[in-house]
């Protein structure tokens, strides 16, 4: 029994320490150690909580992330004509640089945010400045105007970051086109309150200079769209008007209210027909925001003889501008005298001293003023031996186009005497007369167009009556 026992207690044992070695972690029996077991837990629970992590998604297929992205793409070619980027590239390094690095929801950011953040990763030279971050749109806008206006210029060009701002800060203050209770446009872009007129007048010329290459894009576009269709167009590249001559008006004509300024940004638009340029205005009106149509072009008389179409658009800044629509025939006219006496006639109207900013200049515009006149002397002479040949007819009177030359040859003597003199309302009444003398070619091109296009007509007779 003792020896039973004790081999059934051996045998016991035996199972006992079997059970216990088999109960140890075994490896190669396909268990983990607990080590690895726990290490599992915590790899499961990052899992679990990426998991959780809420997914950002910017989607460029929807139309509030594809307009995000192209004003991103406004702002971008804005602050360096260089970062012309497409919206898929632009979306590509939204996704990985501030979604996928830094957790970034561009959804809840501004384009002009979105760009400062994005900025870097295109271009490491540009930088945002630690001053720059901490201003304030409000604090940035006092700096701006406390500036004279070339210096202001130069900081913006010099801090691309604190430009981006300026120019997204703008876009948000836009406001419609308004007019006033007697019909007057002004811009849509609100100025400071508290400003004088020549501060109100720096913070225009900021804006426009911030519009300009919009306006230049938008103006090629609409010349691209015309020349496919293999016509002639001229797009003269746009500009900022001169500082002295919009003080003038802003003082002189507007009563010291800056934002009546509506032709700071301005650009050209030749054409070689009327046909053509009815068409190109329908283009203008598929790019910009149109907001005032001034015509001449088919009217019976004009004071100068000169004719155009002036169009106001708006810009996504805001800023209104001035795009204007001319004729190949009466542009060669304007060269041909029309603009040398048009200083003369502008000074009469506002009754200013005339002075000549340039004296060479202003009698090189007055020659082929003189050219003119005495080609249309020489015209008539011709034309009356012609006639005289067939009946008999009296001496020819020519002291009319004779006053006209020596009217503009005593101007010129008086230019270059570096004399200034306010002009008279007869001298006035002369210079008007004389100019439109020198633009009646253009004048009778337009007519007989107009004349044999009665559809032409009723289309200009629409763009009149929409235009009040």
């Amino acid at each position: 029994m003792p020896e039973h026992s004790q081999e059934s207690t051996g045998h016991s044992t035996s199972n006992n320490s079997t059970n216990a070695v088999s109960q140890q972690p075994s490896i190669s029996s396909g268990q983990q150690p607990i080590a690895s077991r726990h290490q599992n837990v915590n790899r499961g629970q990052r899992r679990h909580k990426a998991r959780q992590r809420p997914v950002i998604r910017f989607n460029p297929n929807r139309k509030d992330v594809d307009a995000k992205l192209a004003h991103m793409q406004d702002l971008l070619l804005q602050l360096d004509s260089n970062f012309q980027i497409a919206k898929v590239d632009l979306h590509a390094i939204v996704m990985k640089y501030l979604v996928g690095q830094q957790g970034v929801d561009p959804n809840t950011m501004s384009p002009s945010d979105l760009v400062l953040k994005v900025r870097p990763f295109m271009a490491p030279e540009y930088v945002e400045l630690e001053r720059s971050r901490r201003m304030s749109a409000g604090k940035m806008n006092k700096v701006l105007s406390q500036t004279v206006y070339p210096d202001i210029m130069q900081q913006l060009d010099d801090n691309p970051v604190l430009k981006a701002k300026y120019i997204d800060q703008m876009s948000r203050n836009r406001e419609r086109a308004r007019k006033d209770q007697r019909g007057k446009l002004h811009q849509g872009i609100s100025l400071d309150s508290g400003l004088t007129d020549d501060e109100s007048l720096q913070q225009l010329f900021i804006q426009a200079n911030l519009s300009l290459m919009e306006f230049d894009q938008k103006l090629e576009e609409v010349a691209s769209m015309f020349q496919r269709g293999g016509k002639f167009v001229k797009a003269k590249a746009s500009s900022i008007k001169g500082w002295e001559r919009a003080h003038e008006k802003q003082h002189d004509k507007y009563g010291q209210d800056a934002t009546r300024i509506l032709d700071l940004v301005r650009g050209t638009l030749v054409f070689e027909s009327v046909t053509d340029l009815v068409q190109g205005q329908r283009y203008i009106s598929q790019v910009f925001e149109v907001y005032r149509i001034k015509n001449t072009i088919g009217s019976e008389f004009t004071d100068t003889g000169y004719q155009d179409m002036k169009i106001n658009v708006q810009l996504s800044t805001g800023h209104i501008g001035e795009l204007q629509l001319n004729l190949k025939s009466m542009v060669h006219q304007k060269g041909a005298g029309g603009h040398g006496l048009y200083r003369f006639i502008r000074a009469f109207d506002e009754g200013k001293t005339y002075k000549p900013a340039d004296k060479a200049k202003a009698v090189e515009r007055l020659q082929p003023v003189l050219e003119a006149l005495g080609s249309k002397r020489d015209r008539r002479i011709a034309q009356h031996e012609q006639d005289s040949g067939i009946s008999q007819r009296g001496p020819l009177d020519t002291s009319s186009v004779d006053g006209q030359i020596a009217f503009i040859e005593q101007l010129i003597r008086r230019i270059n005497n570096d004399e200034t003199f306010d002009i008279q309302p007869d001298e006035g009444k002369m210079l008007k007369r004389i100019s439109r003398i020198i633009y009646k070619p253009a004048k009778d091109d337009i007519d007989r167009e107009i004349g044999s296009r009665p559809r032409l007509g009723k289309a200009i007779g629409r763009i009149n009556l929409a235009s009040h």
